[in-house]
């Protein structure tokens, strides 16, 4: 009688940066969100090493093949519950997930600075000089699985509770998606003033602030500040600004930012509680809905 493979699952959840795109790449911080929906890593030691589900050229096919005798025998399996959308972090969530099993089978302990100086360098193995690099702050949200602040100088990470009483927040998706990695290839970091990277910076500190004492309706304050800068700098798409001005229109809404590369993927809505009823109204504009708990 032959005793089954046994099956083991890693699993984490969505990222979306509540605020912080562009900051975090600047040099400065940024808070980010874990919801639904899961991605999961499902491990089979079966003898046939093989990598199934992850997408061509990314950072974590070039970090399977160089640790490749890591995982031999494995038959290593990704999948994605919300597979048909994307924009909620399915390259980062797989290679946050490959990294912990990294991890397990070398017997290492989890080092913020090892994971991502790997990130980086197989992000852009290739990247221009003056190239923007990654942040890797949704890959350390992922790996924590839980919602953070990053400070992406000090390589600062501090997770944080989402529990404000009088304010609730959704995410929804536009349909939209512009891809990260092509998207930062046209970005130089030389090109963004100093002074615009401190009021980037400073706004995401005010927000924590926020996140510390419990105060929703400040936070919202942050929220429309942190994105009607950045839609000054040129770093918000028309889609997104003409879809969260119609959204702040609808009552019991305080905050609408989109979220992801040119604040395209999502649209992250902070609402009153007591009016919660105007969700119903925002999803003639946005199919599907996510809570953030």
């Amino acid at each position: 009688m032959t005793t089954p493979n046994v099956v083991e699952v890693f699993s984490c959840g969505s990222k979306t940066f509540l605020i912080g795109e562009y900051s975090a790449i600047f040099g400065g911080s940024a808070i980010l969100l874990i919801t639904d929906p899961q991605f999961s890593l499902e491990i089979i030691p079966n003898g046939i090493t093989q990598l199934i589900g992850a997408g061509k050229n990314l950072p974590v096919i070039k970090f399977y093949h160089q640790y490749r005798e890591v995982f031999e025998g494995l038959s290593i399996t990704f999948t994605n519950s919300f597979r048909k959308y994307g924009g909620f972090g399915t390259s980062s969530a797989q290679f946050s997930l490959l990294y912990k099993l990294f991890l397990r089978r070398t017997n290492n302990k989890f080092n913020i600075l090892d994971f991502l100086e790997e990130y980086r360098q197989l992000y852009y193995e290739n990247r221009i000089a003056h190239q923007i690099q990654p942040s890797g702050a949704d890959c350390l949200a992922q790996y924590c699985n839980h919602h953070i602040y990053f400070d992406s100088t000090s390589n600062y990470l501090e997770p944080i509770e989402c529990n404000f009483s009088d304010i609730g927040m959704v995410i929804f998706k536009t349909g939209f998606k512009i891809f990260t990695h092509e998207h930062l290839r046209n970005i130089a970091n030389e090109t963004i003033a100093d002074s615009a990277k401190r009021q980037l910076r400073q706004i995401v500190s005010d927000a924590l602030d926020c996140f510390k004492k419990g105060s929703g309706e400040m936070l919202a304050h942050c929220i429309n500040e942190f994105f009607s800068f950045l839609n000054e700098m040129g770093f918000v798409d028309a889609r997104s600004l003409d879809l969260a001005k119609k959204i702040m229109q609808i009552d019991g809404v305080i905050a609408a930012k989109g979220c992801g590369s040119m604040c395209l993927d999502t649209i992250l809505v902070i609402y009153r509680k007591n009016h919660s009823e105007c969700l119903r109204v925002i999803s003639a504009y946005c199919s599907e809905k996510i809570d953030v708990n």
